[in-house]
């Protein structure tokens, strides 16, 4: 954390900001060639720049012994992040602004509301329901401007999980009600069926793949926690179908993933690649799933959920937790500690399983703290020796793959109640809390 905010610089206009190291995406068109690499300021997204910094500050100012700067910090990070935000989708603004979860404004909003919530302040709380509200409009007054693809990461499942968990004004309510069935609508449209189940092709891909960023346990969430919106909302008579509708993809969803499950091979496949390697991250792979399994098992275990849902999450779980643990540094060589595709992801996966499964929190919270070892000890403090999960090497401040991330992990370790996972798209709004 020291770290973390040692990086902070102040702007023109007395606003905190964070620079890194990121890949030049023309430089690197597909996994085969080299990256290059280059340096500049975050933005203010929640896995991508500002708000997520803001939220690790968040709960960092709650652990022992903080020091007294962290937690007004985090409150004017995410001041800025919504200010920014909130101009960019005013009258003036940009037209098609990002919106998205992971680095648009949905994922702002709800960022900033954890921090106005944790520390109290009532009107970085109306600012993030106000910045929340135009998102939420964007949607519904302009469909043409959504993503023509379903992922989580910057795509229509990313769009709808922060309509979802986003804290809105009363009045914007029958919205994201519209919202919603919008987005549902959208993502089943693009479906295609698979030898089982169904599937959605991944961003710039003709085929689909597997995990949370852009496979389908990143859709089914975000279509399992549509459904429990609705659901439960004063609103579902606007959308009468929406909530089965999305339950079903969802399990759609599940089926096809599930089918995909090879134990002697490792696990699930990353089919991003031409050979059959397991993928072992969060965004590709079974660390993905087990997020994704432990976050959708509270919602389909509640009253009128099905048992048969309920039970997928579970032994998705299991498999995912059986599969990541080749997810392991070995020696003293480097390994990448982030969240996106290194061990910080892992650790995550075993804190959700904690929230999710309440009688086996101690030994999922034993197991979290074992894999993190490997993340507190390397190196010295202040000069870790795990790397940034940025191809060719550098190094971020930000959430997604970068220190910022594994500080939260880190965090949440010694207490769960600090804050909620960043590895969670709805960022706590639907997940248990103890």
């Amino acid at each position: 954390m020291a770290r973390l905010v040692s990086l902070a610089r102040v702007d023109r206009s007395g606003a905190p900001v964070w620079s890194g190291d990121d890949v030049d995406p023309r430089s690197a068109p597909d996994l085969s060639t080299p990256p290059v690499l280059v340096h500049g300021p975050l933005d203010d997204g929640l896995l991508t720049g500002r708000a997520g910094i803001a939220v690790v500050l968040s709960a960092a100012s709650r652990l022992p012994a903080a020091p007294a700067e962290w937690a007004p910090l985090a409150v004017r990070t995410a001041e800025a992040a919504v200010r920014r935000a909130t101009s960019d989708l005013g009258p003036h603004g940009q037209p098609g602004s990002e919106i998205c979860w992971d680095s648009g404004a949905l994922g702002i909003s709800r960022a900033a509301y954890v921090v106005a919530a944790t520390h109290g302040s009532a009107d970085l709380a109306e600012r993030a329901r106000h910045l929340g509200g135009l998102a939420v409009r964007r949607v519904v007054e302009h469909p043409e401007w959504l993503p023509p693809f379903a992922d989580l990461m910057g795509g229509l499942a990313g769009i709808l999980a922060g309509v979802v968990s986003v804290s809105l004004a009363p009045s914007d309510e029958s919205v994201r009600a519209d919202a919603i069935a919008l987005l549902v609508d959208r993502i089943g449209a693009l479906s295609l069926a698979g030898p089982i189940g169904r599937l959605w092709p991944m961003a710039g891909a003709d085929h689909g793949v597997v995990g949370l960023a852009h496979g389908g346990s990143g859709i089914a969430l975000a279509l399992t926690g549509a459904a429990q919106r609705l659901g439960g909302s004063e609103w579902a008579p606007n959308v009468t179908g929406t909530p089965t509708y999305a339950a079903s993809l969802a399990s759609a969803a599940v089926l096809w993933e599930d089918s995909l499950h090879d134990a002697g091979a490792g696990g699930w496949p990353d089919l991003r690649l031409p050979e059959p390697v397991p993928g072992l991250a969060w965004c590709h792979g079974a660390p993905g799933v087990g997020v994704s399994a432990a976050l959708r098992h509270p919602l389909v275990a509640g009253p009128g959920g099905e048992p048969r849902d309920a039970g997928a999450a579970h032994v998705a779980f299991v498999r995912a937790r059986a599969a990541s643990t080749a997810h392991r540094p070995v020696g003293l060589h480097p390994f990448d500690g982030s969240l996106c595709h290194g061990l910080a992801g892992v650790v995550e996966m075993h804190l959700l399983a904690a929230e999710a499964w309440p009688a086996a929190a101690r030994e999922h919270v034993a197991e979290a703290r074992a894999v993190a070892t490997h993340l507190s000890r390397a190196g010295r403090p202040g000069h870790p020796t795990w790397q940034c999960g940025i191809r060719s090497g550098g190094r971020s401040p930000n959430v997604l793959v970068g220190i910022g991330g594994v500080a939260l992990t880190l965090a949440r370790c010694h207490d769960l109640s600090v804050g909620p996972s960043a590895a969670d798209p709805f960022l706590g709004a639907l997940a248990p809390r103890g």
